[in-house]
């Protein structure tokens, strides 16, 4: 069994290829020996499929460090909150089940540009014009389109929207058909129309 703070394989395997990328776009800010820990990093599919309990922990822990200098912060995960019991306030859900944390979800996006940009395979470049021209609605409409979930939570009315894309739809519907709250709303977008923040989407209620 995998220690109690190693995330799922897929998660796993979403930090490996987030990290994989930031260093290919960040060489400079790469030691030596991290850079050859990169270099050594397995590929997804084995992560996943190949890799036993004690090796994901092992490789986990290796890598948690280069993560943490990513993004500031201790990785979090959708996987220790199966029912997002413990969750309150606006989130990205990334692939893999990496969450994402903000004030609300611009904020959420611009704290986090680094990992937006390596998770979601995002032109950094580009992120950072869209950031500086204020443009909320291509910052999430643009983050929708690469495969990020926007959830927001109310924990104290028991409510939770989320709003997807058509591709990531099936897997919104599992999680939130799993979820604790009495009221939960999915947003399916048409993500080949124009983007209108939360205005966008066909709502469905989910029992």
């Amino acid at each position: 069994m995998a220690g109690n703070d190693t995330p799922c394989p897929e998660a796993l395997a979403a930090m490996v290829d987030a990290i994989r990328v930031f260093r290919s776009d960040h060489s400079e800010s790469f030691g030596p020996d991290e850079a050859r820990l990169v270099d050594a990093l397995p590929s997804r599919s084995r992560v996943i499929h190949d890799m036993d309990d004690p090796q994901r922990d092992a490789l986990y822990h290796s890598v948690r460090h280069l993560w943490e200098g990513m993004s500031g912060g201790e990785p979090e995960f959708e996987s220790r909150n199966t029912d997002a019991a413990d969750l309150d306030g606006a989130y990205w859900l990334m692939p893999g089940g990496i969450l994402l944390a903000g004030y609300n979800h611009f904020q959420a996006a611009k704290d986090n540009r680094i990992l937006v940009c390596s998770l979601l395979d995002i032109n950094p470049l580009v992120f950072e014009q869209l950031l500086a021209s204020g443009g909320v609605e291509e910052i999430v409409g643009l983050i929708l389109a690469r495969g990020g979930v926007r959830a927001l939570i109310n924990r104290e009315r028991g409510e939770v929207v989320m709003q997807t894309g058509e591709e990531s739809w099936p897997w919104v519907k599992d999680k939130l058909e799993r979820m604790w709250h009495k009221h939960k709303l999915a947003k399916v977008v048409d993500l080949s129309r124009p983007y209108e923040g939360w205005k966008s989407g066909v709502a469905v209620r989910v029992k």
